[in-house]
């Protein structure tokens, strides 16, 4: 994946492979510990998560310092790591949308220092235009279930809606993931769409 990011912010975009994969995972897990998150990422899974997405994960700069990243592919091939997802199949259709014209956003991330300045807009903003020029009818992604979640806001001013059923009930998937505090490991993560 590879697309241009809004010059006048001065924000730069470049594949994992022009960067040290270990540095790169341990901002990953840095940014997951954080905030509302707390999940616990260890050097070696955060290196495995980081490492499986490859060049679609795109390391965002600005001032020559790391500030996050985004990631995204096709719908269809995410679900070969993640059968799980073949729940929202049914209600992608029901909208009369092409399974294989939705993609799939799997990170976007910033930095805490760099949150609420406008960079996470301009990364989504960026690749929106990408899926658009590449002839998708939708871009899915999943939110943690915490109304906490910085990234809620953002998604909907960009017009994703909740991916629900026939009867009006959100699609989600369980991710058991281990968290720091009191927080509960097992989160039911809802889907959103974005129709094009």
């Amino acid at each position: 994946m590879s697309f241009d990011i809004a010059k006048n912010i001065g924000l730069q975009l470049f594949p994992l492979s022009n960067f040290n994969s270990r540095e790169i995972a341990n901002l990953y897990a840095e940014i997951w510990r954080d905030g509302p998150y707390s999940e616990v990422w260890t050097e070696d899974t955060a290196h495995q998560a980081v490492s499986s997405m490859g060049d679609n994960l795109l390391v965002a700069t600005f001032d020559d310092a790391i500030i996050g990243f985004i990631a995204g592919f096709p719908f269809i091939q995410s679900l070969e790591s993640h059968p799980d997802f073949f729940c929202a199949t049914p209600a992608i259709q029901q909208l009369g949308l092409d399974v294989k014209k939705i993609d799939y956003l799997a990170e976007l991330a910033v930095m805490h220092s760099y949150r609420g300045l406008g960079y996470g807009a301009s990364l989504l903003q960026s690749y929106v235009d990408y899926v658009i020029d590449k002839g998708c009818e939708g871009v899915l992604l999943r939110t943690h279930a915490s109304n906490r979640n910085p990234a809620l806001p953002l998604y909907k001013n960009f017009g994703f809606t909740y991916l629900v059923d026939q009867t009006g009930k959100r699609i989600t998937t369980e991710v058991n993931h281990p968290r720091l505090g009191n927080i509960p490991e097992i989160d039911h993560r809802p889907f959103h769409l974005l129709k094009l």
